[in-house]
Protein backbone atom coordinates (compact mmCIF):
# COMPACT_ATOMS: atom_id res chain seq x y z
CA UNK A 1 0.00 0.00 0.00
CA UNK A 2 2.96 2.42 0.65
CA UNK A 3 4.36 1.99 -2.59
CA UNK A 4 1.23 2.63 -4.46
CA UNK A 5 0.86 6.29 -2.11
CA UNK A 6 4.74 6.85 -3.11
CA UNK A 7 3.71 5.98 -6.89
CA UNK A 8 0.40 8.44 -6.56
CA UNK A 9 2.48 11.26 -4.41
CA UNK A 10 5.61 10.97 -7.01
CA UNK A 11 3.25 11.32 -9.83
CA UNK A 12 0.94 14.23 -8.60
CA UNK A 13 4.09 15.90 -7.75
CA UNK A 14 5.86 15.83 -11.51
CA UNK A 15 2.20 16.26 -13.36
CA UNK A 16 2.41 19.90 -11.49
CA UNK A 17 5.29 20.66 -13.77
CA UNK A 18 3.57 19.18 -16.75
CA UNK A 19 1.35 21.54 -19.00
CA UNK A 20 -0.72 18.74 -20.22
CA UNK A 21 -0.87 14.84 -20.71
CA UNK A 22 1.55 14.60 -23.41
CA UNK A 23 3.78 16.27 -21.44
CA UNK A 24 3.28 13.81 -18.53
CA UNK A 25 3.90 10.81 -20.79
CA UNK A 26 7.26 11.95 -21.28
CA UNK A 27 7.93 12.09 -17.45
CA UNK A 28 7.10 8.86 -16.89
CA UNK A 29 10.77 7.28 -18.58
CA UNK A 30 12.72 9.66 -16.73
CA UNK A 31 11.11 8.94 -13.26
CA UNK A 32 9.84 5.36 -13.75
CA UNK A 33 11.83 3.06 -15.71
CA UNK A 34 15.25 4.86 -13.80
CA UNK A 35 13.60 3.39 -10.37
CA UNK A 36 12.79 0.00 -11.75
CA UNK A 37 16.18 -0.70 -12.75
CA UNK A 38 18.27 0.85 -9.83
CA UNK A 39 15.39 -0.41 -6.88
CA UNK A 40 16.95 -4.04 -7.08
CA UNK A 41 13.95 -5.89 -8.96
CA UNK A 42 16.10 -7.16 -11.78
CA UNK A 43 19.43 -6.63 -10.90
CA UNK A 44 20.42 -6.84 -6.82
CA UNK A 45 21.01 -3.20 -5.44
CA UNK A 46 24.69 -4.80 -4.38
CA UNK A 47 25.81 -5.57 -7.74
CA UNK A 48 25.30 -2.53 -8.81
CA UNK A 49 28.15 0.18 -9.75
CA UNK A 50 28.82 2.04 -6.63
CA UNK A 51 27.30 5.32 -8.51
CA UNK A 52 24.21 3.59 -9.20
CA UNK A 53 24.10 1.64 -5.56
CA UNK A 54 24.47 5.23 -3.90
CA UNK A 55 21.96 6.70 -6.20
CA UNK A 56 19.29 3.37 -5.47
CA UNK A 57 19.38 4.32 -1.67
CA UNK A 58 17.76 7.54 -2.22
CA UNK A 59 14.59 5.81 -4.52
CA UNK A 60 11.47 5.03 -2.90
CA UNK A 61 11.01 1.65 -4.72
CA UNK A 62 14.31 0.18 -3.91
CA UNK A 63 13.35 0.02 -0.04
CA UNK A 64 9.75 -1.12 -1.04
CA UNK A 65 11.35 -4.03 -3.14
CA UNK A 66 13.71 -4.68 -0.61
CA UNK A 67 10.89 -5.35 1.85
CA UNK A 68 8.74 -7.19 -0.39
CA UNK A 69 11.75 -9.62 -0.86
CA UNK A 70 12.75 -9.68 3.11
CA UNK A 71 8.64 -11.07 3.37
CA UNK A 72 8.46 -13.30 0.45
CA UNK A 73 11.68 -15.18 0.39
CA UNK A 74 13.17 -14.78 3.58
CA UNK A 75 10.04 -15.61 5.38
CA UNK A 76 10.46 -12.46 7.72
CA UNK A 77 7.51 -10.53 9.19
CA UNK A 78 6.12 -7.34 9.02
CA UNK A 79 8.45 -6.27 12.57
CA UNK A 80 11.50 -7.57 10.68
CA UNK A 81 11.02 -5.14 7.90
CA UNK A 82 10.02 -2.10 10.13
CA UNK A 83 13.00 0.04 8.73
CA UNK A 84 11.55 -0.17 4.93
CA UNK A 85 8.38 0.41 6.25
CA UNK A 86 9.39 3.07 8.37
CA UNK A 87 11.20 4.51 5.10
CA UNK A 88 8.88 4.19 2.41
CA UNK A 89 6.36 6.08 5.20
CA UNK A 90 8.96 9.20 5.44
CA UNK A 91 9.09 9.05 1.14
CA UNK A 92 4.88 9.19 1.42
CA UNK A 93 4.93 12.07 3.98
CA UNK A 94 7.59 14.07 2.01
CA UNK A 95 5.92 13.32 -1.12
CA UNK A 96 2.65 14.22 -0.06
CA UNK A 97 3.79 17.47 1.15
CA UNK A 98 5.53 18.35 -1.71
CA UNK A 99 2.53 17.14 -3.95
CA UNK A 100 -0.09 19.92 -2.20
CA UNK A 101 2.88 22.78 -2.08
CA UNK A 102 2.93 22.25 -6.32
CA UNK A 103 -0.51 21.74 -7.11
CA UNK A 104 -2.27 24.72 -8.93
CA UNK A 105 -5.10 26.24 -7.10
CA UNK A 106 -7.62 27.32 -9.07
CA UNK A 107 -9.55 30.23 -8.67
CA UNK A 108 -13.75 29.98 -8.97
CA UNK A 109 -15.26 33.12 -10.68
Amino acid sequence: MLIGINAVCLGTFFSAFARNEFQMIQFIPLIIVPQIFLSGLFIPVSQLPVVLEWLAKFLPLTYGVEGIKALMQQGQGLLDIGKDIGILAAYAVGLLILAALTLRRGTSP
